[in-house]
């Protein structure tokens, strides 16, 4: 369920009908079960990661340049943001 509702939401940031929704991919994010606080929540380090790809998403699209407004600028996969 989790990987079909992330696959869904991603088809919508990607739609061009929606130019103002993104989408974080936070599948990936806890590599280990040493990336879990308790069976709900991530570490602090993880939530860092998630984070990251917030920041870098906002950060991206403030600018409102055309680069940031294609649909594969809109997905950001939090695993890629691991420090």
């Amino acid at each position: 369920m989790i990987t079909e509702f992330n696959e869904m939401l991603i088809k919508l940031a990607r739609f061009d009908g929606l130019p103002n929704v993104y989408h974080i991919d936070c599948r990936g994010v806890a590599r280990s079960e040493d990336d879990w606080y308790d069976e709900l929540h991530l570490t602090s380090e993880a939530y860092g990661t998630v984070a990251a790809a917030y920041t870098k998403c906002i950060d991206h699209n403030l600018r409102r340049d055309e680069a940031a407004r294609k649909g594969d600028d809109r997905v950001y996969k939090a695993a890629n943001f691991w420090t």
